[in-house]
């Protein structure tokens, strides 16, 4: 197992065997300490855990777990938002040497079923009484034997459902708790289901130590610190948010702030001001679409003024890694620039971020260039959940946004047949619950990890990652693009909430457009045009031609299609992870994406299809 140059203080590395081991050490550390921060909508505040109270917590779910009879390797399930009791519910499990089954929030009562019966659970929290009741109308899950409800509500019809304030315990009552076997550092602690863009899930099973070892690699390249405050919003039943910014934040005694939401992020990011966030892409997106928007509407000065602050930023940060030089008028104007341009701009992440770690999906190299030029330590990398899941990683000394940083300490790799990118670690799943053939598919005997995505090159070990194997659109002339790239460069348009590009077994390239209703309104008043016409589809072609004048001529948009509804996980169009289920957004989308190739050959609804497997 990979162990850290030099430990938190108050931590003994060597002692640190399992997840429960670290929680153990980081009580006894910093008892005092603010461990969590959680908004209390009745007293309207933020209220914090210290890590005393977690501790009296976590031993009341485990008096509760064991009054249910659990045991050793039961699985149990969580479906809730970020909350300590969520950490309380999980640690609590693991130290009993159960094992956890994640379950995102806002995912579809049929998926929470399918998940809840491959994985065998037998015990489930959820966040809302409805949720419960939502599932169960789909399956009846005879093998979960207890099902708690966070808030009030459980159906009294269903003699397995129970709220929370009837079932856990008081903490004077686990005072004289029974005890218990302690896990292993090679005992299951995670199964992970993965988002499963195009078929079910499957769920990936990680030990204690394929974990710790993840843990104790990162903080050697990008450390969080015990000063610094984490605004967690992934949500933890997503492997990157649940290592990185929950068992490495107790590893490093980091306090976190759980959000409100994705409605009220502004909010929380002005009240919280973390020194440190870990996100998907997406929110990058959101924030530089917002930001494009804004500088739409100021004068044609101001625009100029702003371009001009970016080339210089960058400038300065390409010296700064020994990239280039700055132009001597830089060091004249940057602090002038820096006071009036960017550090207003970059305030709305609170003003004091330290570091900001976007993983999960590629980051359009546009946004992470604009942020780092304005001064905002952005740092993008890359893994999976197989491995546990973090692979690779820029550095605040070394970072160059086109890639994806280089492999974390113990992590190998090598490339295969078409550039595919193989990895091999103590991270490494120990297989699929339940799918032995799945895990040959992509788990060799030796240990490397097959993972489907492309690497452009490897210069020096730094990874460039292009898009998926199998994710490629075919043409009917033969030509072959890669939709991810695509619609990297086309998210970062103010137009464009969500896109898909399209074409398989087509003459040409088009794309499905989700637009961003309020940036569309004023384009079409400005340029005087309806919002449904041929004008606006040429004034989409001129933008996307614009950002992808880099690409060949195949790859270039012919056509738009917008489509009203955003693809959410709700009605089916996304994964809790926030990635596209393009199949299916194909089929729905039908009756957009046909009139594209009108006056074409139209081939069968098979062939037209992506040639893709994402897992």
């Amino acid at each position: 197992m990979t162990r850290p140059a030099a430990a938190t203080p108050g931590l003994d590395a060597g002692r640190l065997h399992t997840l429960v081991d670290v929680f153990e050490q980081r009580v006894r550390a910093t008892p005092s300490r603010v461990a969590y921060r959680q908004y209390l909508e009745g007293v309207d505040r933020w209220h914090g855990f210290t890590w005393t109270d977690l501790s009296q917590r976590v031993r009341c779910w485990k008096v509760a777990y064991l009054r249910e009879g659990l045991r050793a390797g039961d699985r149990i399930a969580i479906m809730a938002a970020n909350r300590p009791d969520w950490v309380a519910a999980d640690m609590a499990g693991l130290s009993l040497g159960l094992v956890t089954v994640a379950l995102f929030a806002g995912d579809t009562p049929g998926n929470a079923a399918r998940t809840l019966r491959h994985s065998g659970a037998k015990f489930l929290v959820v966040e809302q009484a409805r949720w419960w009741d939502e599932i169960s109308a789909t399956d009846a899950l005879p093998d979960l034997q207890r099902v708690v409800s966070l808030t009030a509500g459980m159906p009294r019809r269903d003699a397995r459902a129970v709220d929370i304030s009837n079932w856990l315990p008081m903490p004077e009552e686990t005072l004289a708790a029974a005890t218990h076997a302690r896990p292993g550092p090679d005992d299951l602690a995670v199964i992970c289901y993965t988002s499963g863009t195009t078929g079910d899930a499957k769920g990936v099973m990680l030990t204690h130590r394929n974990i710790l070892s993840n843990v104790f690699a990162s903080a050697q390249v990008v450390p969080l610190l015990a000063s610094d405050v984490v605004l967690s919003f992934l949500p933890l039943a997503h492997m990157f948010e649940r290592t990185t910014g929950y068992y490495h934040a107790i590893f490093s005694g980091t306090e976190v702030a759980f959000t409100r939401g994705i409605p009220r992020l502004r909010e929380d990011f002005a009240e919280i001001r973390p020194t440190a966030i870990i996100s998907v892409p997406r929110v990058f997106e959101r924030f530089y679409s917002l930001l494009m928007r804004r500088l739409s509407q100021r004068p044609l000065s101001v625009r100029m003024l702003f371009r001009w602050t970016v080339a210089m930023g960058w400038r300065r940060y390409l010296r700064s890694q020994g990239r280039g030089g700055a132009w001597r008028l830089d060091e004249i104007f940057w602090p002038l620039l820096r006071s009036v341009i960017a550090r207003p701009l970059i305030a709305v992440l609170g003003g004091r971020m330290r570091v900001a770690i976007s993983g999960g999906a590629p980051l359009s190299a546009e946004v992470s260039k604009t942020f780092i030029a304005l001064g905002l330590p952005l740092l993008q990398g890359y893994g999976l959940t197989e491995a546990g899941p973090v692979v690779s990683t820029n550095t605040l000394a070394d970072n160059d946004p086109e890639s994806v940083g280089l492999p974390i300490p113990g992590v190998e790799t090598k490339t295969g047949r078409d550039g595919e990118l193989f990895v091999r670690g103590p991270g490494i799943m120990q297989a699929y619950w339940g799918d032995p053939e799945a895990t040959a598919a992509v788990l060799s005997t030796d240990g490397w990890l097959a993972t489907g995505d492309r690497v452009s090159r490897l210069d020096s070990q730094r990874l460039y990652i292009t898009g998926r194997i199998k994710e490629l659109i075919v043409m009917s002339s033969g030509e072959k693009a890669s939709p991810s790239r695509i619609e990297q460069e086309l998210l970062a348009d103010p137009l464009v909430e969500q896109v898909m590009v399209a074409g398989e077994a087509r003459p040409y390239l088009v794309a499905l457009v989700v637009p961003n209703r309020e940036v569309l309104t004023e384009v079409c008043e400005s340029l005087g045009i309806s919002d449904d016409g041929a004008a606006l589809e040429q004034e989409y072609l001129r933008r996307f031609g614009e950002r992808l004048a880099s690409l060949p001529k195949f790859a270039q948009i012919r056509r738009v299609g917008l489509v009203a509804d955003p693809w959410t996980v709700e009605n089916g169009m996304a994964t809790p992870t926030f990635k596209l289920r393009r199949r299916r957004i194909l089929q729905v989308a039908s009756n957009v994406l046909e009139p594209l190739y009108a006056g074409h050959f139209q081939p069968p609804t098979a062939a037209a299809g992506y040639h893709v497997d994402l897992g």
